[in-house]
C-alpha cells in the first residue's frame, strides 16, 4: 500500500520505529539521493490536530540489504537473516491523546519498510543526538563507516549465506587460459551450479579452471588469473583488498564475466562497481519461471552458435529496467541477448551483454539461478563464448 493508517489510543509525546530501512534506499543513487522524502508520518490527534514529519532517505532510511550507516537512525540488532533493520524516533511538538498514526510512502521508486511503531508516553532523547547528526550531515559531513569496506565482517558471511567451504590451494596450469570462478552467498547452490558445473564446461572447452569462495584467495588469485567468473554475493566479501584486485584487473585488461547475482546491485557500499564494470545492474526479478532469451546481435562472438531463440527456467532480472535509478556515470552497455518480457515491466530487459569499459574487457550475464540453466545447452555456449571471448587482449 501507499499509506496505512493506525489506530492509536494513547497520550503521546513520541513516536518510536523499527524499520529505517527501505528497497532501493541509500546508497543506491548515490549521493544525489540523500536527502529525498522517503515517508510522510502524520500524528492525528483526538481534538482534531494533526502533525506531519517527513524522513529522508540516506539519512532515517538506508537500503535494507545493505549495512550502510545513516545518521538519522541506529542499528537495531541482529534481527535479520541478511541486511539490517534500523531504529529512530521521532519526538511530537505537544504531547497529546491520539487517534491515529497514518503512514505514506512519497517516493514511489523507493519503498520503505516499518516493522513495529511504538507510541511513547516521553520525549525521546535519541532524538536530539539524532537532529544534531543531521546538522553534521547537512553540513557535508562524512557518515563514519557509511560507505567504507566492511574488512571487519567475517569471511564467513552473514545470516542466510551457506557455510564456507573448505579453501582449496590453487596451482595454475601453463599454457591454458587461466579461469578463476568467484562464488559464494546465499540464495544458490554456488557449488554445485556455479562450482562444478561451470567449471566442468569450461574445462571441456579447455581452461584451466578454479573454483573459490574465501575473500582472501580470490583477491590474491585475481592478478594471476586471465579471467574472472564473478558471481558472489557473500555479505563482507567486498574487502577493499577484494575491490582494489577487481579493479587493478579490469585496468590491466584481464577478462570479468559477471553472472548471475554478480549483475545485481549487491554490495550497495561499492557502487563503482557497478558503475564501471556491470554497466548498472538489477534491484529486482520476477518469480521464477519460464521465459525465452532471444540474440539481438548474432554476429558478437559472445553469443555465437547460440541458438536464435531459447527457452529457459530462471529468475528474469530487471537490467537498467529504471533510467532514474541508473547512477550517473555508470558505463554504457550493449546487449547481445534479451529476455521476453518481464511480468512487471511488460518489456525485455538485457540478458546477455558486452560493458564498455576502456581497458578491459567485460560481460555480463543474467542467467544462472540452479542446475536447470547451468546445464542448459546454449547457457554453456554462452558461459564458454564469454570466457574466451574475455581472454582476449582488450582493444
Amino acid at each position: 500500500p501507499r499509506s496505512v493508517e493506525i489506530p492509536v489510543s494513547a497520550t503521546a509525546s513520541s513516536l518510536h520505529f523499527l524499520g529505517g530501512v527501505a528497497r532501493g534506499a541509500w546508497p543506491t543513487g548515490g549521493d544525489a539521493a540523500r536527502g529525498k522524502p522517503v515517508l510522510k508520518v502524520t500524528a492525528h490527534f483526538a481534538d482534531g490536530r494533526t502533525e506531519a514529519h517527513v524522513l529522508e532517505n540516506g539519512r532515517h532510511f538506508a537500503e535494507l540489504g545493505s549495512t550502510a550507516a545513516v545518521p538519522l537512525s541506529q542499528p537495531a540488532g541482529d534481527f535479520t537473516r541478511r541486511g539490517q533493520l534500523r531504529y529512530f524516533t521521532v519526538n511530537l511538538k505537544a504531547k497529546g491523546p491520539l487517534s491515529k498514526v497514518v503512514l505514506e510512502a512519497i517516493d514511489g521508486e523507493v519503498v520503505p519498510c516499518t516493522v513495529a511503531l511504538t507510541v511513547g508516553a516521553e520525549p525521546a532523547a535519541a532524538a536530539s543526538a539524532s537532529a544534531q547528526a543531521s546538522g553534521a550531515q547537512a553540513a557535508g559531513a562524512q557518515v563514519p563507516g557509511a560507505e567504507a569496506p566492511r574488512d571487519l565482517g567475517p569471511k564467513e558471511g552473514g545470516k542466510g549465506d551457506a557455510p564456507l567451504p573448505e579453501t582449496k590451494p590453487i596451482t595454475w596450469a601453463a599454457g591454458k587460459t587461466k579461469v578463476l570462478i568467484v562464488g559464494g552467498g546465499s540464495s544458490h547452490d554456488f557449488g554445485r551450479h556455479f562450482g562444478e558445473t561451470d567449471g566442468a564446461t569450461l574445462r571441456a572447452a579447455g581452461f584451466d579452471v578454479h573454483y573459490t569462495e574465501d575473500r582472501d584467495q580470490a583477491a590474491a588469485e585475481l592478478r594471476n588469473a586471465d579471467v574472472a567468473v564473478i558471481s558472489v554475493n557473500r555479505q563482507f566479501f567486498d574487502t577493499q583488498a577484494w575491490r582494489t584486485a577487481v579493479m587493478e584487473a579490469a585496468k590491466s585488461g584481464k577478462g570479468l564475466v559477471m553472472l548471475h547475482p554478480g549483475t545485481w546491485y549487491g554490495f550497495a557500499g561499492w557502487p563503482e562497481l557497478n558503475a564501471t564494470i556491470v554497466g548498472g545492474g538489477s534491484r529486482g526479478h520476477d518469480k521464477l519461471g519460464p521465459f525465452s532469451v532471444t540474440v539481438v546481435k548474432p554476429e558478437h562472438p559472445v553469443v555465437r552458435d547460440v541458438p536464435g531463440t531459447f527457452e529457459v527456467v530462471d529468475e528474469l532480472y530487471y537490467i537498467n529496467a529504471e533510467a532514474e535509478k541508473i547512477p550517473a556515470g555508470t558505463a554504457a552497455i550493449e546487449v547481445l541477448a534479451e529476455t521476453s518480457p518481464s511480468e512487471r515491466f511488460k518489456r525485455p530487459h538485457p540478458a546477455v551483454w558486452i560493458t564498455r569499459h576502456p581497458t578491459a574487457r567485460v560481460v555480463g550475464i543474467t542467467l544462472g539461478h540452479d542446475g536447470r540453466v547451468h546445464e542448459h545447452a546454449a547457457f554453456k555456449t554462452v558461459l564458454v563464448n564469454a570466457v574466451r571471448w574475455a581472454g582476449q587482449p582488450a582493444r
